[in-house]
């Protein structure tokens, strides 16, 4: 994949986690200055991006100027820039940035994300009780929904945007693990209120195993 900017403003991909992100980001390394710094999965922020993106990316955002010290064409990527999409597009609009937005099959997006939670124990560090675990497939399917239909929108709403689906990437790897059955990754969080914390780690070190 290879996209330039004429003006070589600040790109920022706006996608969702687990939609390529982070090999697209390898390819914009041999053109731009790429800027990523992910969110630290065993913090109360990690559990507010999926229980609350709309509220966790407002309060991030508002903290300081995100942009005051982005050199000029870089490329910003993952982090929280993927829940920008949930600021009001008053804000939106008013970014003298290119917004970029890679796209996948929401199905798909949950069953990356289901892989990646279980692989890396993210119910775990991020402290999600046992409700939130067994509606985690939906508290995902839920954010990448509504951040679809956000973008969806952006044109409408005078936001520009580029997509960039499966097409567009080529042979741009898209983020993925090996596969395995959505049944069995739901079972590593669907666990009865009375398991012990050695039978969570089992069965998360279990899936662990299943997907390499």
């Amino acid at each position: 994949f290879k996209a330039s900017s004429s003006n070589m403003r600040i790109v920022i991909n706006v996608g969702l986690w687990r939609t390529g992100t982070t090999s697209l980001a390898e390819a914009q390394r041999r053109q731009r200055n790429v800027i990523r710094k992910p969110i630290d999965a065993d913090t109360a922020t990690m559990k507010r991006t999926l229980l609350d993106p709309r509220a966790a990316v407002a309060e991030w955002w508002s903290a300081q100027d995100r942009l005051a010290d982005v050199p000029e064409g870089s490329y910003l990527t993952d982090g929280f820039w993927p829940l920008l999409p949930f600021l009001p597009d008053d804000t939106l609009r008013g970014l003298d940035v290119e917004l970029w937005c890679t796209e996948r099959d929401v199905d798909e997006i949950v069953r990356s994300e289901l892989q990646h939670y279980a692989r890396w124990q993210l119910a775990t560090r991020m402290g999600l009780d046992f409700q939130q675990r067994a509606d985690l497939g939906t508290l995902l399917r839920k954010r990448a929904v509504a951040h679809a239909n956000r973008v969806k929108n952006f044109p409408a709403r005078g936001v520009p945007v580029r997509i960039l689906g499966r097409a567009d990437l080529g042979k741009t790897r898209i983020n993925a693990n090996p596969p395995l059955p959505l049944e069995g990754i739901l079972l590593t969080f669907r666990l009865t209120p009375r398991t012990t914390t050695t039978t969570t780690d089992h069965a998360e070190a279990t899936t662990r195993h299943v997907l390499g």
